[in-house]
């Protein structure tokens, strides 16, 4: 995708990691008119979920099952994405940044009774009172590595990191923090096929499912749910659907046209999602 349609250009980083398979990319109305990619992806997992609405009917006291019709179908993608330190990627994930709470901490004061869990700032960082007591008349040689400990007087601190690290971050959980148009490339360009799928789903919404600490693969996981179109209507230059609002399309593409397909569609979709 170019460049000037991404919010965030250098997930891939500078030294150019080249990968086969997915790309995913998505886009909310207030981004600016830019994509985020979610970077290295490590699996996709497409399902649907089809809701059926059974009709009965009742001839002499019994009733009877005679139709069962598709009442919904609700595609969704769970995938995963490596990720995790690129910003805009943990703002699909957490959303958009609201507040952030530092730590109760204050400067260190000499011959002071410090209590257990009290908190001093010093050159950025925090440390921690482990051991209560008074300290003594100078600041002590404070330690930059988390987890190593300092005395002071009779009293014993800990390093407990930056207060960055410390400081409570609040997220708003809006429902557009996760909606918007996604597109989904399965590239074979680095393999043996020739043609390739590029995946639309102008009206979706993502949500984190699983976090770092609890995943074999180290990384995000989001399940993606298409949802009805409602009003997107597909570049006709790509195959002219006329008045018809497909809930999503799909392309299956030569590998020399991938780049070319998905900016057209990348821009079809901004103007949609901005509504301009």
């Amino acid at each position: 995708m170019n460049t000037n349609l991404k919010r965030n250009p250098d997930v891939l980083s500078s030294e150019k990691i080249i990968t086969a398979g997915r790309e995913i990319h998505g886009i909310r109305k207030g981004d600016g008119g830019k994509f985020t990619d979610f970077g290295v992806i490590e699996s996709v997992t497409p399902s649907r979920e089809d809701t059926k609405k059974t009709l009965k009917g009742n001839r002499k006291g019994r009733t009877k099952t005679y139709k069962e019709v598709l009442d919904e179908s609700t595609f969704k993608l769970t995938f995963q994405t490596s990720a995790t330190g690129d910003s805009a990627v943990r703002e699909w994930y957490l959303g958009t940044q609201a507040i952030v709470t530092p730590a109760d901490a204050s400067a260190f004061q000499s011959t002071h009774a410090y209590a257990t869990g009290d908190l001093v700032e010093a050159g950025g960082r925090l440390y921690r009172v482990t051991v209560p007591g008074e300290s003594a008349a100078a600041a002590p040689a404070w330690p930059t590595q988390k987890g190593l400990t300092v005395t002071s007087g009779t009293a014993s601190f800990v390093d407990a990191g930056t207060t960055d690290e410390n400081a409570v971050l609040a997220y708003s959980n809006d429902g557009s923090i996760g909606e918007g148009a996604f597109i989904v490339v399965l590239s074979t360009e680095e393999g043996d096929g020739s043609r390739s799928l590029i995946r639309v789903f102008p009206n979706a919404n993502v949500q984190g499912t699983q976090e770092v600490t609890i995943q074999d693969f180290d990384g995000y996981e989001f399940e993606m749910t298409s949802t009805t179109n409602l009003g997107w209507v597909p570049p006709a230059v790509l195959g002219d659907f006329g008045t018809a609002k497909p809930d999503g399309v799909v392309y299956d593409v030569p590998n020399a046209r991938v780049e070319e397909i998905v900016n057209l569609i990348a821009t079809s979709l901004v103007q949609y999602v901005q509504g301009t």
